[in-house]
């Protein structure tokens, strides 16, 4: 299979697989009694009022800036334990959190024994990921706390302020990866460790050796890696649609539908990029964010195509009596 096609289509399933995890998270409780622990709530607080949103945004970006800045000096002083045990506390409180809810929302039920076993299902799977470098592991578990952050962030704004916040962050993934480059510095530290940071996708047979070093050229390194804010933010941004957009194609929002059109063709555009330049590094927020807004854009316009029509027919006809009116 051609490459571009094959990263493209592994994309766009992973993609599809946390957009219908994180849809399933977020729908409304009108087929039954589920409990508030099943529920995903809101990340952020207040972010989808006028007065918050700016503040939401400010503090989403600025923790994310945070965090970048105390790995980037764990990596330059070589204490790999740093970024280690900061991305396994990590993932273990929010896949916790997410096993839970899951779990929940399927039994409708919620106590204390089941916090209890999703937490105990957590640390194996971060035990599995980080100290046996299970990579599979670490790509399923990185699929469901994906998923889990897509939901809880994407209920935390409004459409509108998350479209800004995903320019936002494409702006800084493109001078993160091509101009100052500490995101492929970052990227490098903490795979040399193991640690899992995205989604690895294999060019080669499972069970072969594989080398994780990120300065390798693809060809020879034989994966590529999509990491988890490529699948996050664009799933954060159908999420918000789909929660506060009420024009619905099948109860999902007709914005959604559009913007996930478009984050899969972003998805085979960011294939085609990383075979048509494999020595380098690639941004892959900048064709998913254009992908999605070109969706979305489009998918508006059908939205609003019935109104939009009407008015245009009722001017029409308005204009049109008016003139036969003077000229009577």
């Amino acid at each position: 299979m051609i490459p571009t096609l094959r990263y493209g289509l592994t994309y766009s399933a992973t993609f599809l697989v946390i957009v219908a995890l994180a849809l399933w998270l977020t729908w409304p409780a009108q087929y039954g009694a589920i409990p508030p622990e099943g529920m995903v709530t809101p990340a952020i607080q207040n972010a989808t009022s006028e007065e918050g949103a700016l503040g939401g945004v400010l503090f989403f970006f600025m923790a994310v800036l945070v965090v970048t800045i105390i790995i980037l000096v764990a990596i330059k002083l070589k204490i790999a334990w740093v970024y280690t045990g900061f991305m396994a506390f990590a993932c273990f409180t929010i896949l916790t959190l997410a096993i839970s809810t899951i779990t929940t929302r399927i039994t409708r039920i919620s106590n204390n024994e089941i916090v209890a076993v999703a937490g105990l299902i957590a640390i194996l799977c971060v035990v599995a990921a980080f100290i046996k470098k299970n990579i599979r592991v670490g790509n399923i578990m990185g699929l469901i706390i994906v998923a889990w952050v897509s939901a809880a962030m994407g209920l935390s704004f409004t459409p509108w302020v998350a479209w800004g916040l995903i320019l936002l962050f494409a702006l800084y993934d493109a001078i993160a990866v091509y101009v100052t480059k500490h995101m492929v510095t970052m990227a490098g530290g903490i795979l040399s460790t193991g640690v899992p940071v995205g989604v690895m996708i294999f060019g080669t047979k499972p069970g072969a050796k594989i080398s994780l070093d990120i300065n390798q050229p693809r060809q020879e390194r034989k994966w590529l890696l999509l990491g988890w804010g490529d699948l996050a933010i664009p799933a954060m941004f159908v999420v918000s649609a789909n929660s506060f957009l009420v024009a619905r194609i099948g109860g999902i929002s007709i914005i959604s539908i559009g913007s996930i059109f478009g984050a899969i063709g972003g998805y085979f555009l960011l294939g085609w990029v990383a075979e048509k330049w494999p020595l380098k590094a690639h941004a892959g927020l900048p064709p998913l964010v254009l992908g999605i807004s070109v969706g979305a854009f489009l998918s508006l316009l059908v939205a609003i195509a019935p109104k939009l029509i009407a008015a245009i027919l009722i001017g029409a006809t308005g204009m049109i009596l008016l003139c036969r009116g003077i000229t009577l």
